[in-house]
Formats: C-alpha cells, structure tokens, sequence
C-alpha cells in the first residue's frame, strides 16, 4: 500500500488575520489533521493546491509583487451570468456573493509567495522530509472570484454557456488586444494573440515568481468548451457535426502546444470533464488520446466529484473509468468532495450524512494495463480541507482517513466478476476516421452510465489494446470475469479475441448496435436483421433478476442510441435465450430482439449475451441528458443488469410499490426548465430506487460496495457456485438468492457462497480465532442440505467443522473439494459451520 501523491486542496478562507500572524498555526493544523494518513498509507509526497481565486490571479499578474489579488473570499456565484428561477428578491448564492467574513484580508503577491514557501517548510517539518509540493489553479467558469479580465475586458475568450450565456473560458480563444502590461507581455496583449501562448507564458511567470511546482486545470479547461454537457460543437443534442470535427481537434492540440511552448518545465494536473472519454469526442471533438500522448506532461483526469452533487454515480465511475483506460503514464488519481469553500456545503457532512458510498465505490475500482497488472489508485486528493467559512474540522479527517486505510488495505488485486474492454482507440477512429461514427461512442457511453445507475456492477477497465496484449502476457486472466464491451467490428483482433474467449468457456456481455459484427459473430448470437423501429416502443422482459416487473414502454431515440433497431432472432437457432424485445406502440407485430443469451454446449461453458441499449433519455435542454418520466417509461439501462444475471451474475431488487412511488413523485412540483443542472439531476435521480453496485476481489474472496439510493429496497443475490453471503450480515435465503436489507452505503466482504434450496434465514459472522496459529473464524448458521464454496485467502489451511462444541476444535466431519482457481466446495452441509484458518 503506497500512495504516490496526497493532494491537500484548501482555498485561503482559513488565513484571517491581516498581519499573516496565522499562516504558521494554521498549516500546523493542516499537517497534523491529515498526518495520520501520510503516514499510514506510505504517502510518498503531499501537494498542497491552493484555489486563491479563478486563475485570473494568473492571467492579471504584471510581475508586481505588491500587487494586489482579487482572490475567492466569497460565498455564491461571484459573477452571475443570469437571473436564478424562484428567487425574486435575489438572496440565493447562485444569483449573488456573500463575502466570507467581514473583513477578509488584503492579498497580495508577495504575500501569497510566502505562504507557499511556508507551506514547504512546515510540510517539510510534518512529513518526515518528504517532498512538499505547492500547486497553482486555474478555473475557466464564473464561480470563485470576480473577474475583470474574463468578464470585462476580455469577454471574447468565453465561449461556453456552462453557467449562462458566455460563462466559461474556451481554451481555444484568441485574445483581443490590450494596452495593460503583463508580466508576460510589457507591452501589452497583441491583437489576435492565442489564450494558449497568453495564458503559458503568463503561468511561467507566476509559477516561477511565487515558487509554485504545478498548475491545476479545472473543470474540463483544455478538453474543449462545453466541458460539462453533452453538447458542444459537434452535436447539438439532435444532430453530429462530422464537418467541425477536425477543427475542434486541431484547435484543442493547439491550445496545448502553445501553452507547452511558453510553460514547458511546470506538471499540468487535469481536472477533465464530467463526462466520459466517448462523449467527450462525440460533442466537443476533444482528442483525450492525442493530449495524453502529445508530451505535455499532463497527469489524467481523476472521478468527477458530480455524484456528490447529483446522485449519478453511473456517470461519475462510467466517465472516470474511460478516462483511465488508456493513461499518459503509470499514475490513477482519485479525487474525493469533503468541504467546498465556495457554495455553502461540505459534501462529507451534508450531501454524503457521513456515509462512504462515494469512498468504496470509486476505491473499489481497477484498472488493468497492458501486462495484466491490476493497477489501482496512486494518487489522492481531498477538495477540500477547509470549508465556506475557513473552518478546518476535525472530525472530518478523523472521521474519513480510517475509510480511507482500510479501502487501501484491501484494494483491488485480480480481475472483478465484470471487466469493461473500452474501446479507446477505436472511439477515437469512429470520430476521427475517414467514415465517422460519431454516434457510438456517445450512445455507448451513456447507455454504460445509466447501467451502473441501474445496478450493474462494473469495477474494471481495460483498453481494447491492452486487453489484447493481457490476454497474451497472462492467459486465462478474464477467464472467470464477464467481458463487457461494445459489439466489435468485423475482422479485427477484438472481435476475434471475443470469440475465442467465448469459444474456450468465457463469458461476455456485448453491447450496441450488431449492423458491423461480422457473420461469425453474429451467427454465435442468432442475429438477423428486419426494418427498423425506433421511437416510442412496448418492452416486454420474459426474464428479469426482480420481483417487480420493469415498465413497459420506452423511447428509443435513434440520435441517442446509434440509431434504430433493427434485430430479430434467426428461425431456428439452437440454445438462444431473448431476454428482452420491443415492438412500436402502433404495431405490435414488429418485434424486435433487444436483448438475448445464447449458450453452446461446444464453446465449453461459455455464454454470450448482447443488449441493444436504449437510453431512457434526451436532450431537453441544460447540461446533461433528462431521465424519461419514470412513472411512465422503464429505465431500460436495467436490461444490463438483467443480461449479466442471465450469465451467471445474478443483482436482484426488491421495492416497494411502484405505485405508491408513482403517485409520490406526482405530489411533487415539476422543477422549472432553467432550474440549476445540480438540482434538476439529483432530483430525477432521487426517483430512481436501483442501488449502484460494485464488486472487486482481493486475495480471492471478494468485497460488496453499494450505494442505496432508496432503503426501504432490498438486495437479491446470486453468484457463480451460490449466493454470497456478507460477513457480517443476515440474509433470508428464497430460491437460491441471498435477500438483504442493507443501508444507504455499505461494504461487505464474501469469503463463503450457499447453495440450498430450502428456504430460511443464514447469518455469516466474524469470530474470534483464538488458537494460536489461526487468524481468522468466520460462522455460518442456518445451512439445510446445502453446498458451500469457500473463497480463501491464498495459502490458507483452513480448519473446516460442522456443529462444533467449546473450544470449537473438534466437530463433525466436512465433505470438500478443493478446485483449481483456490476454491473449496464442501458438500451437503447442515446446521452451523466453523470456518478456521
């Protein structure tokens, strides 16, 4: 357990006093919160970046260290871009600023340059000598600090309407001139100048001059302009652009190379966007495997912190997750939402309750590189320590670092039971290749986003590349892993990997359109093709993991979804399975194939099963996509979930009445069109009652995480050789499925599988190992007849009795095969078992 890099984030709110007699006592404070984490991760350096304003603090620099800084001692918007609905009188913070304190300090450049060189020494001293580092931010919205140079004398280099009309910088702007002197430029901004060019030279200077080592881009700044929506200039939310493709490429790769030319020596540490790698290209054109590949020194982007704001954990993970697939290095980072200094909340405290959904989750997933080397996170960064007022609490990094450690401690170390194969390069051929496909890579994405919101247990990526040369380096690696990935092309090594992986007992799980599978691929799945349907379609789920049936209407919107569908079941296929099939409302008798399993006794145990995806959303305007009304429409994202349960992987919902949701969500107000993106997505997802679930293995068991969005559900499973019982936990065991009622977040490890067909309550609990030699007893209570499998440590020699007595070293006897992969299954088992290792 190692940790590369701890980013300490903290804005300025904290150092009040106007003769800098704080400075020293307030990073004491700092270092001696977080240092129990420093030390017991093994973090090899700690970075404090400091969010003094906007970055305006770099673009009006002139070189005067007696200059004075407009810097973030607000709370709200500090430049309004628009009136906010439903505040008449204007006193929410997204329509005005509320200063800090009533005398917040005066700041300048000189000052700022000591408190960096006092945060290096005071780290230093904390740290055991470790390296201190002090990074830089630059913000391209209107939020942190009021800006002059953006919003008055330099509006043209706004160009996104993330927060209103003209709010955001485009990093591809062009300045006009400027007779005001830079540090950068003396004599002015010349007419025409770059952003680029402007922006790294005036950054060389600040850094250098104040003694920084690394400069921030926040919020999607260098990966195009409308970094937070899913439009941009290339789809306008009903039509893909392919002619303004080439240009938004070329015009971000510029924005790099010149930035690079003038600030060459700084580390670049990325934000990214909101969304995902596949979104990204298809609505800004944004060129993500030519800027990690260009040389720019650019550390990737870690997990938005939006699921803190809205709920979508789907998104968060699914765009995380692309973003890591392929990296311009070695380093992961996670970045996690504690305080936020300028919007009046911290998210640890108020939008989590202090639960650790959105620690487990994201730490619980891997990436796997080219060797077939499970790599997790290398860096972690808190946003921030400090909250809206300056205030440091304590119990917050008390309270959050032992989650932290012990997530570490049992990090992911082998392939979890699903693995998404992204297809990086490709997605990047479809947008930039002779015969665009910008449609796919959005549909795909956003369908892969709204699974993991329904439930689908996704904790891996792995490049299409680097999943081939894996699968060379150590054969057998995904054998008992799902495969997840977009239907692959005809003729290439992806698809022939896909196949071979089938044919040899694997298991994979496809999506999206099959119109370019190929005959060989398609013949293994019994798909043919007929017309086309699209619009609003019945959907009927001959088979699903929950007791509720899904809804039975969607809308499949070809623009969203790479197109209609168009798929039926060949006549006369053998050991096919539809999961799932849809037919316009005013004609039923087109039916269409959009879901199905398809198991061949030849192919050795192996399954292939194939979702078309329909997202259950459109664009109506805003940042993201809107959720169709639930009451009405199925979130037909499910048919994910349902598909990786037909191979085996089985994630269950029980729920209370969809009636009564129904008519809950009818008793609430509809929220206003031009009500805020955050509001209006956490709202649409508090109607949704999937819990999101994560599955990764370590030392061959496995770990649960979950996120229950509605508690009054329950949680049924069934895996591979059983149902999985949770250390710790009851569960109500009803057809072979483990039933649990769990509760907002939760973490659970599963060390023992059950299968029986009787029906009853079994528990599964942590015992104390006593003997010496022994360093673990875990009891299961409540077998009838039933088959056990085991998933123990490697090496483990474990001391299996049936009924023991006190001292629990003699009992009855135990049926048990050991299996290859370190599994031990014991046969007809009854009553209590003692498991001893």
């Amino acid at each position: 357990m190692s940790i590369r890099d701890l980013s300490l984030e903290m804005s300025l709110k904290p150092f009040k006093a106007h003769d800098g007699s704080d400075i020293d006592p307030v990073l004491e404070m700092l270092f001696a919160q977080w240092e129990p984490l420093i030390r017991q991760a093994g973090i090899e350096a700690v970075t404090v970046m400091l969010w003094v304003g906007d970055g305006s603090e770099i673009l009006d620099y002139r070189g005067d260290p007696d200059g004075e800084i407009e810097w973030g001692r607000y709370i709200g918007n500090a430049n309004p871009h628009g009136k906010i609905p439903n505040d008449p009188e204007g006193i929410d913070p997204h329509s005005r600023t509320y200063l800090y304190r009533d005398d917040p300090l005066r700041l300048t450049y000189r000052r700022l340059g000591q408190l960096i060189s006092r945060i290096k020494a005071i780290g230093a001293r904390h740290c055991a000598g470790k390296p201190i580092r002090v990074c830089a931010t630059f913000d391209p919205g209107p939020e942190f600090a009021k800006s002059p140079f953006k919003y008055q004398r330099h509006p043209e280099i706004c160009a996104g309407n993330l927060m209103g009309r003209a709010s955001f910088v485009g990093c591809y702007a062009t300045l006009h001139a400027d007779p005001e002197a830079y540090a950068g430029y003396p004599a002015g901004i010349p007419d025409g100048l770059a952003l680029g060019t402007f922006l790294g030279r005036q950054a060389s200077r600040f850094l250098d001059d104040l003694g920084y080592d690394a400069l921030w881009f926040s919020n999607g700044f260098g990966f195009g302009i409308e970094t937070w929506s899913t439009i941009g200039p290339v789809f306008d939310g009903k039509i893909f652009h392919a002619d303004k493709r080439f240009r938004c490429r070329d015009l971000i790769l510029d924005f790099w190379r010149r930035f690079r030319a003038e600030c060459p020596r700084h580390e670049i540490r990325v934000r990214g966007t909101n969304l995902t790698t596949g979104i990204d290209l298809s609505t800004d054109g944004a060129p993500i495997r030519e800027i990690y590949n260009g040389g720019f020194n650019c550390a990737p982007p870690p997990n938005s912190p939006w699921a803190a704001l809205d709920g979508n954990f789907g998104l968060e993970l699914a765009g995380w997750m692309s973003h890591i697939a392929e990296l311009p290095g070695d380093d992961v980072l996670f970045r996690y939402y504690l305080h936020d200094p300028w919007w009046k909340n911290s998210p640890w405290l108020d939008r989590y309750g202090r639960e650790a959904h959105d620690l487990w989750l994201p730490l619980g997933v891997a990436r796997i590189d080219a060797q077939g080397t499970v790599r997790t996170p290398t860096r972690i960064a808190f946003l921030t320590v400090d909250d809206s007022f300056g205030n440091m609490p304590e119990r917050v990094a008390r309270e959050v670092t032992p989650i932290i450690l012990d997530a570490l401690s049992h990090a992911p170390d082998a392939p979890p039971p699903t693995v998404w194969v992204y297809p990086f390069a490709e997605y990047h051929e479809h947008v930039f290749g002779s015969t665009p496909r910008l449609d796919e890579p959005l549909a795909g994405d956003w369908l892969i986003a709204g699974a993991i919101n329904e439930g689908l247990p996704l904790n891996a990526v792995v490049s299409s590349a680097a999943f081939l040369s894996s699968r060379s380096a150590k054969p057998g690696l995904y054998q008992n892993s799902v495969l997840v990935t977009p239907v692959p092309d005809e003729g290439t090594a992806l698809s022939q990997a896909v196949i071979e992986h089938v044919c040899s007992g694997g298991k994979v799980l496809l999506y999206g359109p099959a119109d370019r599978a190929g005959a060989t691929l398609r013949a293994m799945l019994g798909l043919g093709e007929a017309t086309s349907v699209s619009g609003e379609l019945t959907l009927q789920c001959p088979f699903t993991p929950d007791r509720e049936p899904i809804k039975s209407r969607i809308i499949h919107r070809p623009e969203i979804n790479a197109g209609t569908i168009n798929t039926i079941l060949v006549p006369g296929t053998a050991h096919a399975r539809v999961l799932a099939v849809v037919a316009p409302v005013t004609d039923p008798a087109q039916e269409r194939v959009a879901s199905l399993l398809r198991v061949d006794p030849v192919w050795q145990g192996g399954s292939i099963a194939w979702v078309r995806g329909t997202v259950s959303a459109g664009y109506k305007g805003g940042n993201l996509l809107t959720q169709d009304d639930p009451s009405r429409y199925a979130r037909s994202e499910a048919l994910m979930r349902y598909a990786l349960a037909a191979l085996g992987w089985e994630i269950g919902t029980v729920r209370r009445s969809s009636e009564s949701a129904t008519a809950s969500a009818a008793a609430v107000a509809p929220l206003p069109e031009d009500a805020p993106w955050d509001v209006v997505m956490y709202e649409l997802s508090a109607s949704q009652d999937s819990p999101v679930v994560g599955i990764q293995r370590f030392q061959n068991g496995m770990w649960l995480s979950g996120y229950s969005r509605d508690t009054t559900g329950r949680l049924r499973l069934r895996f591979p050789g059983g149902a999985p019982l949770l250390v710790g936990c009851e569960a109500w065991l009803e057809d072979g499925r483990a039933e649990y009622s769990l509760p907002r977040a939760w973490h659970r490890e599963c060390r023992v599988l059950v299968d029986q067909r009787e029906t009853g309550k079994i528990s599964c609990v942590e015992g104390t190992s006593e003997q010496i030699g022994r360093v673990r007893r875990i009891w299961v209570r409540g077998l009838r007849h039933a088959t056990v499998t085991l998933l123990l440590p490697p090496g483990a020699k474990p001391l299996l009795l049936t009924n023991p007595p006190w001292p629990w070293v003699i009992g009855g006897p135990v049926q048990q095969q050991s299996l290859v992969d370190g599994r031990i299954v014991c046969s007809d088992v009854s009553g209590c078992l003692c498991i001893t290792w």
